[in-house]
């Protein structure tokens, strides 16, 4: 084996161009390779790894705002300690007094905070300013100047990327940095290749392709270099060794590239051995794509159960001025593309609730008025490293047959490009899992004819004339029915009732219901009534809702994971309390906040779909609902986010107080008044009535239904309206004559 070192990183570079400031003060910040801060020549050292992770991840942000919370996941992962954001200021606190005032400045900005390098250098910025200059020279076909800028930037890595910094950023930037390092490597072999270097690489190529055996870009060249070099023999052998480490690691076969050259090889193509002054000998060759019509779509789901409102909606919007043209024989102007808008149609809602389905099945119903084919992209939102716009925008100019030399290597001419390729054509763009705004616009087509179709968590309202979808849980019918069509309609008729109780537990989620329904169908030994045993404790539920490659608490996670502590600490919280909805006041008692503070938390978990929002009974006031999966996750979560068992124990109390204390204010107000505050927190008062009982707290219970029965009585409810809370005020009536009993005993035994 040869020895890597050598040839795995080049001689240590240094940033060449001038700062413009004094060399005593000049600032240089370093990640490729361990994470090191320079002024005037002179390294600063770190004291430990959180120093050094803090820097790399807002200098990682390119000046944009790093969240706390994603701060904190950079720190310590998914298990941030309690006392995460006063640690955050703390080295973010450092990070200011060994910047200094060299003009480089980190400031706060909601929710985190932004690294302004002014002045200063950094090598990451520099790699990326000359790999950008050595990829336009390569395309220009200007192979020495190509050489020259790629060499440089490949000169600045010191080894690999981020190497004293924790293991979390680490995993989370490491390995996209190690990407352009080799893409950039690729680049330079080639345009040396181009230059008749071939011998003088093939060591450097042998290295590369035994320490990456699966890159087939490199084992390509080493195959040419070979080739050239007049070792047919030896190129054939690297062939066959790469078609073998390929099916056996990945079960792949070798891709076009390779298996073009592996022919030329076999015929003698003169055209290999071409360096600068031919055109045959670049590896990138003709798109896969040229001949086809791009037809991306997913397999539709065929299962899927429901949602005919929302289909109708989606469908009529996606069919808008997407007619087909005029026929044969009418005027030119009549052969155009429809000229409506291009309006955004974005499906949102929580993790599990279904919004890929229905956009696949919504796009699947309408592909007739889309002759010229489909782009779909999953842009892994909530992933650690959401899918970047411009690496989207190669793969689709890639579908729409440009050839990948003349993909321009900037954002903004992909974009045009792109835009300009849609002209004239009626395509649908399937955005799936977008993370935001930013993701999402550069992929827009300015054709009218194309239309574009999103799924997010988030509602991407800054989009202009965007069209919003919010799904909610499957209906009692809607469930039942996937549970039929999964696991078999006959062994659901045969236990509807515990059907019924199994779609209850899922909260109607349709994933959770799919994942019942999947494991019913491994089982067919298993009556529907075991899964509804195994699902009705809370502490196990979300354990039983995983099966292969679908889980709900993971989808849950990811939205849990965007929050700032403070937010997660809400939902906690908020999580251990067994109402159904909620008013804002009761939260700000239970969270201990201010009313104005309260509600943006409240929004914030809003925005993150771990929290839904319901009209009040009388329809003026707006109440708060957890979905009964997500309460569980909170409670879960609740052992890693709040301090002490008794803060969780204040809950309730905090809740029965706020309750108690609003019930007697609304019995003071008019009568009218005080029926719309009944009828608005009826659910909520007889959860939190059974809730009290459950946990031991009768005295509360019994003044809490006492509530109640004054209530009904002067407001002389009718029958019908005091049948749902009976159960509740029986109970307080017993309680209150236990109490009065003892009363009695008490003074009995007194006298």
């Amino acid at each position: 084996m040869l020895d890597l070192s050598k040839h795995y990183y080049e001689t240590t570079g240094t940033i060449s161009h001038s700062t413009g400031c004094d060399p005593e003060d000049r600032m240089e910040i370093r990640i490729l390779g361990p994470v090191t801060m320079y002024r005037g020549g002179i390294e600063t050292t770190f004291d430990g790894t959180k120093p050094s992770t803090a820097l790399a991840g807002l200098l990682l942000a390119h000046g944009t705002v790093l969240s706390d919370a994603r701060m904190s996941s950079y720190l310590w992962g998914d298990r941030p300690p309690a006392t995460a954001s006063s640690q955050i200021y703390t080295y973010i606190s450092r990070l200011r007094k060994l910047l200094g005032p060299a003009g480089t400045y980190i400031v706060r900005r909601q929710p985190g905070y932004a690294l302004s390098l002014g002045p200063a250098r950094c090598d990451h910025e520099e790699f990326e300013r000359l790999s950008r200059v050595g990829q336009a020279a390569l395309t220009d076909r200007r192979f020495e100047d190509a050489s020259r800028h790629l060499s440089a930037a490949l000169r600045l890595w010191r080894g690999p990327a981020l190497a004293n910094v924790t293991e979390f950023l680490a995993a989370n930037d490491g390995p996209w940095l190690e990407e352009a390092r080799m893409r950039a490597l690729e680049a330079r072999i080639e345009a040396d290749m181009e230059l008749g270097l071939h011998a003088r690489l093939v060591p450097e190529l042998t290295a590369l392709v035994e320490g990456h055996p699966v890159r087939e870009r490199m084992r390509t060249y080493l195959m040419i270099a070979l080739y050239r070099s007049d070792r047919q023999a030896d190129a054939l052998e690297i062939y066959q060794q790469g078609r073998h480490v390929l099916a056996e690691q990945l079960g792949v076969d070798p891709g076009q590239a390779m298996n073009t050259v592996f022919r030329g090889i076999l015929d003698g193509d003169p055209t290999l051995g071409r360096t600068a002054d031919g055109a045959g000998a670049r590896v990138v060759t003709t798109s896969a794509w040229s001949r086809l019509r791009p037809a991306m779509l997913a397999p539709d789901i065929v299962d899927f159960t429901g949602r005919n409102s929302e289909l109708r909606v989606i469908e009529t919007l996606l069919r808008a001025g997407s007619a087909a043209p005029a026929a044969s024989g009418e005027s030119d102007h009549a052969h155009r593309p429809a000229r409506a808008p291009s309006r955004p149609v974005a499906i949102t809602g929580m993790a599990g609730i279904g919004k890929t389905a229905l956009a696949m099945r919504a796009a699947y119903r309408c592909l007739d008025v889309f002759p010229d084919g489909q782009l779909h992209v999953d842009l892994g939102g909530l992933d650690e490293r959401p899918k970047d716009p411009r690496q989207v925008l190669g793969w689709f100019l890639r579908a729409l047959r440009i050839d990948e030399w003349a993909i321009p290597d900037s954002i903004e001419e992909r974009v045009q490009l792109y835009r300009s390729r849609l002209a004239g054509r009626r395509m649908l763009i399937l955005l799936d899992n977008a993370r935001d705004e930013s993701q999402i616009r550069p992929l827009l087509p300015g054709a009218t004819g194309c239309r574009v179709l999103i799924t997010s968590r988030h509602s991407p309202t800054a989009l202009d004339g965007v069209s919003l979808i919010e799904p909610g849980p499957l209906s009692m019918d809607e469930g039942l029915e996937l549970l039929s069509r999964v696991s078999g309609e006959a062994r659901i008729r045969a236990e509807r009732e515990m059907a019924r109780r199994l779609v209850e537990l899922c909260g109607g989620l349709p994933l959770a219901v799919r994942i019942a329904a999947v494991r019913l169908h491994a089982r067919p030994h298993w009556q529907v009534a075991s899964l509804v045993v195994r699902l009705a404790a809370e502490r196990g539920r979300l354990d039983e809702l995983r099966t292969s490659d679908l889980d709900v608490r993971s989808g849950i996670r990811q939205s849990y994971r965007e929050l700032a502590p403070h937010a997660r600490r809400a939902l906690c919280l908020l999580s251990h309390l067994d109402v159904p909805d909620f008013p804002s006041w009761a939260a700000a008692e239970i969270l201990r906040l201010p009313h104005d503070q309260v509600e943006d938390v409240l929004e914030t978990l809003v925005d993150a779909r771990l929290l839904s929002f319901v009209p009040g009974a009388g329809g003026t006031t707006t109440r708060y609902r957890l979905h009964r999966l997500v309460r569980i996750f909170g409670r879960e979560a609740a052992d890693l986010e709040v301090a002490t068992a008794p803060e969780l124990a204040a809950v309730l109390d905090r809740a029965l107080t706020a309750w108690v204390h609003r019930g007697y204010a609304a019995q003071a107000a008019p009568v009218r008044e005080g029926e719309h505050w009944l009828e608005d927190e009826k659910s909520a008062l007889i959860a939190l009535f059974r809730q009290a009982r459950g946990a031991g707290k009768s005295s509360c219970a019994w003044e809490l239904g006492q509530n109640m029965a004054r209530f009904l009585d002067r407001c002389a409810y009718s029958e019908d309206r005091v049948l749902p809370v009976a159960p509740a005020l029986g109970a307080a009536r017993i309680a209150s004559r236990n109490r009065r009993r003892q009363a009695h005993a008490h003074d009995a035994h007194r006298r």
